[in-house]
């Protein structure tokens, strides 16, 4: 169990390196979260959370962002719980 909560640790931080380190064409927001949180007789929890901004108008009043999570419970009474999902998201403002 510890062996798998580091394993994905150690992958989301590579991951977040890369990306990271890439050339942006254009300032883009976003981000990835990652809570462990360990509860006596529920099990250990990992949840993994991510947003990016995958377009903007040349004005910045319109722009869409796409999102992710994903969880897991390891050990305890809840062990096995998962739960994972994602979208799209479009933001348009009309002030100034």
């Amino acid at each position: 169990m510890k062996q798998t909560i580091l394993i994905v640790f150690i992958a989301v931080c590579v991951l977040a390196v890369v990306i990271d380190g890439k050339p942006q064409p254009k300032e883009r927001n976003g981000g990835v979260s990652i809570d462990v949180n360990k509860e006596r007789g529920q099990g250990t929890r990992v949840e993994v959370q991510g947003k990016q901004e995958i377009w903007k108008s040349d004005n910045g009043k319109t722009k869409a962002e796409a999102y992710g999570h994903w969880d897991r419970t390891y050990g305890g009474q809840n062990k096995g719980d998962r739960s994972h999902g994602g979208g799209v998201r479009l933001e348009h403002s009309w002030g100034k």
